[in-house]
């Protein structure tokens, strides 16, 4: 959205498209965009869905063994997850048990 301002107010100057285009480092069809939306541009991200989703009861089932996120990661490579630890713990912190396992050990 910043882009788009900057390049109104750049033209209101009386600066042309390529010199804008140069200025903002941007393309000029960019520049010729801006400037024909009269609203800043809106940039959707997809939602995406984590793949521990599908293993979430196993997870749970996991924590309530006091697994820690290491260990819960191995157990998952057994059973075909292919991701990384850090988007174990990741996860393990959008389900709010972190706090409770941190401290535990590995039986």
């Amino acid at each position: 959205m910043f882009k788009w301002k900057e390049v109104k107010r750049l033209k209101a100057e009386g600066f042309g498209i390529k010199v804008i285009a140069r200025k903002l480092k941007i393309s000029k069809n960019t520049v010729k965009k801006y400037l024909k939306s009269s609203m800043p541009p809106v940039f959707n991200k997809p939602a995406r869905q984590s793949g521990l989703i599908t293993f979430k009861t196993e997870i749970e089932g996991m924590l309530k063994n006091e697994f820690i996120g290491t260990r819960i990661h191995n157990e998952l490579k057994r059973l075909g997850y292919y991701g990384s630890l850090s988007s174990v713990h990741r996860f393990l912190r959008y389900l709010g048990k972190t706090k409770e396992i941190s401290l535990k050990q590995t039986p």
